[in-house]
């Protein structure tokens, strides 16, 4: 059996076409002999758009109602939220939220859902550096009877740098969200009471 020779510039173009890149520069892309022009045009090419996003999400061994009581009653905020929480969860409400490490946010309210499926809130704060982000919350129902699964994505808003810069920024505040949820849900571990008699 005689398999047919392809010479490299048949190969390169066989490849190329199947990455489809644009036929100019399709044999020296595969070839990695780009010119010197291509390889400056792609240098100063911004990287690829990346979601000032953090997501985090935590299981909470508690009814959805349960769970709810500690954003909406008087004073539960305080206690996992921030050190101090002036903020009454309805839409357009304006409040502070108090870290920790003494940082005050300043925290307006857009949007509170109440449903059979769950409830939420969405609102926006700034951070230490006094720039915006929106945080999502969502509590929903989770797999197993009297179960909430806790969902935050906090988006920060446009940020000096770009989006890693901003992601980098949200992941390094004092106390991120994994702190929180961690606070939210120790409100609501049920511990047996041993007693002992004797």
């Amino acid at each position: 059996m005689v398999t047919p020779h392809l010479g490299p510039e048949m190969c390169n173009r066989s490849v190329a076409c199947k990455l489809r890149l644009s036929s100019p520069i399709r044999n020296r892309r595969v070839a990695g002999m780009a010119s010197h022009e291509e390889q400056e045009r792609d240098h100063d090419r911004p990287d690829p758009p990346v979601d000032a996003r953090v997501t985090e999400q935590v299981e909470i061994s508690a009814e959805v109602a349960e769970v709810w009581a500690s954003f909406v009653e008087p004073g539960a905020l305080g206690g996992w939220l921030g050190s101090a929480v002036d903020l009454e969860l309805r839409p357009g409400a304006m409040g502070t939220v108090v870290e920790e490490d003494g940082t005050v946010r300043r925290v307006e309210v857009d949007d509170v859902r109440v449903g059979a499926a769950g409830c939420g809130v969405r609102w926006r704060w700034t951070g230490p550096d006094q720039s915006w982000s929106t945080v999502d919350v969502t509590l929903t129902p989770g797999s197993g009877s009297g179960v909430t699964v806790v969902r935050v994505v906090e988006t920060r808003d446009a940020f000096p740098g770009g989006p890693k810069e901003a992601v980098a920024a949200l992941a390094a505040r004092p106390r991120g969200w994994r702190g929180r949820l961690l606070g939210l849900e120790l409100r609501h571990l049920r511990v047996p009471l041993c007693v002992s008699i004797g």
